[in-house]
């Protein structure tokens, strides 16, 4: 797993600036983990509903987007 961090605030904290892991059982248990215990928060800018997918990708083009587009799918598709 590789993560490039930088130091925000007066508290010793850090803030990731990016995650990546390789598609491993390692590494994506980690993520989880982290995901469980709050430590790792994505920020969603926008949400699509999957019939809607032509504008999210319209969205991304247009760029200006801070964060994550999220599709939503329907669970009760077959």
């Amino acid at each position: 797993m590789t993560m490039r961090t930088e130091p925000t605030g007066p508290a010793p904290s850090l803030r990731a600036r990016r995650a990546a892991v390789r598609p491993d059982r390692e590494g994506l248990e980690t993520l989880a983990r982290w995901c469980e215990d709050g430590a790792l928060r994505v920020h969603v800018a926008s949400r699509f509903a999957l019939e809607d997918v032509a504008e999210a990708h319209r969205a991304l083009v247009r760029g200006g987007i801070r964060g994550k587009i999220g599709i939503t799918v329907d669970a009760g598709i077959p």
